[in-house]
Formats: C-alpha cells, structure tokens, sequence
C-alpha cells in the first residue's frame, strides 16, 4: 500500500506531466500557425487567434514550471519515497 508521501508525490508527478503536455499541446498549436503562413501580414482572424494561443501557451508554461518545481520540492524532501519507474517515464518525456 501507498504511503502518503508517495500518493502526493505521485499526484504531484501526474500535475507536472499534464502541464507539460498542456503546454506542448499549446506551442504546437501556435507553430502551426506560424508555418501555415504564406504572405504577410497575417490575417485578422490568424492574429486573434495567434494572440489568444500565446496568452494560453504563455499561462501553461508558468503552470508547467510551478507544478515542475513543487515536484522537484517534494522529492528534494523525500527522495527515497519516489516510484522510480515513474521517474525514468517522465525523464523520457522531457
């Protein structure tokens, strides 16, 4: 059975993943954007909708950091409760 640690730390594991997909998820929505471009100046709607992405991609960058760093936090304070499988999993996606 699961400590407490090890369910908040899990949690916060689980945090961390969601926004860096958010963000990820985000940032390719604004690249595609910007590369189906094909003349200048873009578009009224592609500028509104470019602002709006930026706003939103700019807003899951700061959740993504936070959630990294309270993760971060949490193991500097108890390393030895970490399933280290899940450790290896979210090295591999950042």
């Amino acid at each position: 059975m699961a400590t407490r640690n090890e369910l908040q730390i899990s949690r916060l594991q689980r945090n961390c993943v969601i926004a860096l997909r958010l963000h990820a998820d985000l940032a390719e929505a604004t690249c595609e954007i910007l590369f189906k471009t094909r003349t200048a100046p873009l578009t009224a709607r592609d500028r509104a909708r470019l602002s709006h992405l930026r706003r939103q991609e700019t807003e899951a960058l700061a959740a993504y950091i936070k959630a990294r760093a309270k993760l971060m936090h949490a193991l500097s304070i108890e390393p030895f409760s970490v399933d280290r499988r899940v450790c290896r999993a979210i090295s591999a996606i950042t």
